[in-house]
């Protein structure tokens, strides 16, 4: 009883004095916890708890005192411990009215613990590790005057003890025994003790007696079990008694492998499981560098020759004769190569002698980029992972790594699109994600095609950084004598600091327009210019072009003909150097003379390029970042140029422009017969991209408010009252983005409303309030452009991210819409669409579902906090072909002519959000007229459905209906097996028919979509 009594004594002296049950995973500061094994084993084991507020603090310390409290509590329980109470001062520094009084008596009583020689207990003390190891050798067995702990040099004969009974395993660092311990530490030693071996001893001479007496020699030897007893293996089946064993027969430990390969153990508690966790205590070695043959076999020694090896890479298990070829080469100085081992590969050699079993395994690290986490599905993908599949040894054998689930990967909700990370990838599933360690804005030195880059330090490749096709070190492969001269790198490294990869830093191009330009005299001499320049920022200065350095277009141009221009009105890029201006002609600039507003809802231009002298049927958006340089204009020589900047704004929702036309600029400027004429707006647009950087523009300032709600379903409930005679009911809304109810007030039931007419599938209303905050009026909105609201309808059947367009001209297209700092707009430029959003613009996704008797029902409504992560979430597609199933309509509203939320309506039954089955297809889907005029719908699929059902379904293209006309039951491979659709549809138009495979429970399995155009009913 007194072993069992002194390990939970230095248990509880190290455990917090809250006994606030938590299973390790439960912790708040589960992060912060280093020996995940030994705290998640002894929770589930009751020995230790948490602080109240649910976290662990792993690095705190506890007094002796709190100790004694809770080995009452563990004892006695904390009713029975509670009324403990001390006759007598237990201690000279302990008097009875203490709060530790009752506790520190009954220990002492029990002979639990005992004070200082001086006669003092020192309460607020904490333990050293000696004295708390001197505990746990105690409680397995050990005899503290046969082993030499007492006298000066106890702490010695402890401390060796110890290490030779294993407490101290897995410890990071060396064992300090005169620091304090803390509680993670205290956790695994504990833990450590579980495992190992009870002693006892024959022979024991024992001199004095009672409590006095003292045993003075014996003979040690490890304690076993007696014949017929069950508890042998529960922790290791060996015939020795370990002490989990002999005091914790509710736990167990059995022998498996983690996700990676490696020998691991399962901790269950009362039958539940606890964890599974590396069994370190086979580690012999392990390498994060090339490792060879040899090193193996100096290692484990001449077992090599007689233990079975197996071999994992990764998680994934190597086939027999690769097994065979990689044990081969464990000889003495062998220097072939173990597997795939090199640099930043983790290479882990585990040896059960019990077993006779050696196991090899490799856990590479791999480069990723992130796409954003999606709110809805909870998910996190990749858009790439660099050097994933390549690994030789597992090549043939490597799985696709779908997307990471929350549930197994609490971190990945703060990651976003383009986010650099490490991971780690077992069998195809992703394990670990960190953040990849980065070097920005370095420039290279050196670098060797195989070995390194020197970047002021010198990095050597990471063994997945130097594969072919691996992110930016292969483009080194392409270097020519100008591609690191003022080029700058970010360099990503492992987590073992080596080189995993390089990525070229984009240069910051900066832009500068020239109203007017002279070149000097002096040209011949110094080759230099003078100029009239507006920044991106409204900045206006002269300044000194270095036309010597400058792009060759610039000193022809400037040096011939006219050696002083007025309205040379382009954008430049340009560089300084010691005051000196180098320009080169932007290619990216667009002169808009059609334009006559800018305003949030007017966002977009179009117009000559002047670098390249040929018109641009693009469109260009401002956005949030877009600056608004308005300049006034004068006579200049003759020339109605510009003559100041009067304001800069930035961002096209804070700007209201007029923008003034050849004909009012010559008026401003009081010129009216000026040939040579600045007006209209002179942008340049961010390389790449479609969005406006800065625009200068002719024209003056110019500003708009209201609230608009999308309400949808049928009343929540409705009363009527008398006295009042007014009806009032209430009704789901989403109001800025942001889910609500709205009540109405009003002398009409709900039923002869103009809200009645909308049906579930909802519209949008601009809503009058009275006083007391009732709505009394809903009317309709207009739907367009330049109006109060846009419709997008239909997002069907496209790819991800691709929208239909609907606008108030009824036009239709099929163009992707992307949305970038602020703005929406889709990448078909030669349409004029684009919209402004406001500041963390949210949207809403009404989610529609039929009932059993084909009628609309409001299934569930979900908020985002942005647009984009409302579009990323409708992406359910199949892996293979990207097939999206959402269908229905997404609506912008505006609020001063921003768009101020969204509203996506759903209509995709929730069958038809299931991936498809990639290893089916439909092919040859056709849509034709027979001889009767009936359309006929023809397909073949790969023999793959045979007794399937088919179902045809037919949408008029502006989603204002949907047709179901017919379905039948296929036979596989029967092209000639169809549909006829008969129909009364009196209209003309192009339609789309989707041709879907269901599997006998009713789920999408196949799919294929074909046009229908030009068809009359």
């Amino acid at each position: 009883m007194k072993k069992f009594l002194s390990l939970v004594l230095a248990l509880v002296m190290t455990m917090s004095l809250v006994t606030v049950s938590a299973g390790a995973k439960d912790f708040t500061d589960n992060d912060k916890i280093t020996y995940d094994e030994a705290v998640a084993v002894m929770s589930a084991a009751k020995v230790i708890d948490g602080y109240a507020e649910g976290d662990f603090r792993p690095t705190n310390t506890l007094t002796r005192g709190a100790a004694a409290k809770i080995i009452c509590n563990l004892i006695l329980g904390p009713t029975t411990a509670s009324a403990l109470v001390a006759d007598a001062a237990p201690y000279k520094d302990v008097p009875t009215n203490s709060t530790f009084a009752g506790y520190i008596a009954y220990c002492q009583k029990e002979g639990i613990i005992s004070g200082y020689a001086d006669g003092t207990f020192k309460p607020g003390n904490t333990l050293t590790g000696y004295a708390f190891m001197k505990m746990l050798l105690g409680a397995l067995g050990y005899d503290s005057a046969i082993e030499g702990y007492t006298g000066a040099n106890w702490s010695i004969a402890v401390a060796k003890q110890a290490i030779n009974a294993g407490l101290n395993n897995s410890l990071k660092g060396s064992f300090n025994g005169v620091k304090a311990v803390t509680r993670e530490e205290a956790c695994l030693y504990a833990f450590n003790t579980l495992k190992a071996t009870m002693v006892e001893y024959d022979n024991r001479i024992v001199v004095g007696e009672g409590s006095s007496a003292v045993a003075i020699s014996g003979v040690r030897k490890d304690l076993t079990w007696n014949k017929g007893t069950l508890n042998d293996g529960k922790i290791k089946k060996d015939g020795y008694v370990q002490f989990g064993e002999q005091y914790f027969e509710k736990l167990t430990r059995t022998d498996d492998t983690d996700d990676f390969g490696r020998p691991a153990s399962k901790w269950t508690y009362d039958k539940k499981d606890v964890g599974t966790y590396v069994n370190y205590d086979l580690l012999v070695s392990e390498y994060t560098t090339k490792v060879k043959g040899g090193n193996v076999y100096s290692d484990i020694g001449s077992v090599a020759a007689d233990y079975d090896l197996t071999y994992y890479v990764d998680g994934v298990k190597l086939e027999k004769d690769a097994v065979k070829t990689q044990s081969s080469y464990i000889a003495k100085k062998n220097d072939d190569k173990m597997g795939d081992s090199g640099n930043g590969v983790l290479t882990q050699i585990f040896v059960d002698n019990d077993d006779e079993a050696l196991t090899i395994v490799e856990i590479n690290t791999y480069l990723a980029k992130t796409d954003d986490y999606n709110e809805k599905k909870e998910t996190l993908k990749f858009n790439e992972i660099y050097g994933y599949g390549d690994v030789k040894l597992t090549k043939k054998l490597v799985k696709a790594v779908e997307a990471v689930e929350l549930d197994d990967i609490a971190s990945i909700k703060d990651y976003k699109d383009g986010d650099m990370v490490l991971l780690t990838i077992a069998n195809g599933e992703v394990k670990t994600i960190t953040p990849a360690e980065t070097v920005k804005g370095t420039e290279i030195d050196e670098f060797s095609k195989q070995d390194y880059v020197n970047a002021g330090q010198k990095y050597s490749y990471a063994a997945t950084g130097k594969l072919d096709g691996s992110f930016g070190i292969d483009e080194l492969n392409n270097y020519d004598n100008k591609n690191l001269d003022d080029k700058t790198f970010d360099l990503y490294l492992d987590q073992y600091g080596y080189l995993i990869g390089i990525e070229q830093v984009e240069d910051d191009v900066e832009y500068v327009f020239i109203t007017s330009y002279e070149v000097t005299s002096k040209w011949m001499t110094n080759r230099t210019a003078k100029a009239t320049a507006i920044f991106e920022d409204g900045t206006t200065k002269d300044i000194e072009v270095n036309l010597k350095k400058s792009d060759d277009d610039v000193v022809t141009d400037w040096t011939a003909g006219e050696k002083g221009k007025t309205n040379e009105n382009r954008w430049y890029e340009y560089t300084v150097k010691n005051d000196s201006y180098e320009l080169t002609l932007a290619a990216t600039q667009i002169h808009d003379t059609d334009t006559d507003k800018i305003d949030s809802k007017h966002v977009s231009q179009k117009g000559f390029n002047t670098a390249t002298q040929k018109a641009d049927s693009n469109y260009y958006y401002g956005n949030a970042d877009t600056n608004y340089i308005t300049v006034s204009i004068d006579d200049v020589n003759d020339k109605v140029a510009v003559d100041k900047v009067e304001s800069v704004v930035k961002g096209v929702k804070n700007v209201s422009i007029n923008v003034w036309d050849k004909a009012k600029a010559k008026t401003e400027a009081e010129l009216p017969n000026a040939t040579d004429v600045t007006y209209g707006i002179y942008t340049v647009y961010e390389k790449n991209k479609a969005y406006a950087r800065a625009s200068i523009v002719v024209g003056d300032d110019g500003s708009v408010s209201d609230r608009y709600a999308y309400l949808y379903d049928e009343p929540n409930y409705e009363r009527y009252n008398k006295s009042e005679d007014v009806y009032y009911w209430e009704m789901d809304a989403v109001i800025d983005g942001v889910k609500t109810t709205v009540t109405f007030k009003s002398d009409l039931p709900f039923k002869d409303t103009v809200l009645d007419t909308m049906g579930v599938e909802g519209g949008m209303f601009k809503l009058s309030y009275d006083k007391d905050g009732y709505a009394v009026d809903a009317d309709k909105l207009k739907e367009g452009i330049d109006n109060d609201y846009i419709l997008l309808s239909k997002y069907n059947n496209q790819k991800p991210d691709d929208l239909n367009i609907i606008t108030n001209k009824g036009e239709f297209t099929s163009e992707k819409v992307q949305v970038e700092k602020d703005t929406l707009w889709i990448t078909d430029q030669t349409a004029k669409r684009g919209f402004a959003l406001a500041d963390k613009c949210p949207a809403v996704i009404v989610e529609l579902n039929k009932d059993s008797k084909g009628n609309w029902e409001i299934d569930d409504t979900v908020e985002y906090t942005t647009v984009e992560k409302a579009v990323r979430s409708m992406e359910t597609y199949d892996t293979k072909d990207k097939f999206a199933t959402f269908e229905g309509e997404i609506y912008l509203m505006f609020k001063d002519g921003i768009v101020s939320s969204v509203v996506l309506v759903d209509k995709v039954a929730k069958d038809g959000h299931i991936k498809d089955n990639t290893t089916g297809k439909i092919t040859e889907a056709a849509i034709s007229k027979d001889a009767s005029g009936k359309l006929v719908a023809t397909w073949t699929d790969n023999n793959a459905y045979a007794g399937s059902k088919y179902v045809v379904d037919f949408y008029l293209v502006d989603g204002t209906k949907e047709y179901l006309k017919d379905s039948v039951t296929g036979v596989s491979g029967n092209k000639d097996d169809h549909s006829e659709i008969s129909s009364a549809i009196a209209q003309n138009g192009d339609y789309y028919a989707v041709i879907r495979i269901l599997d006998k429970d009713g789920k999408v399995v196949a799919s294929a979509t074909t046009a229908v155009k030009g068809f009359a009913f």
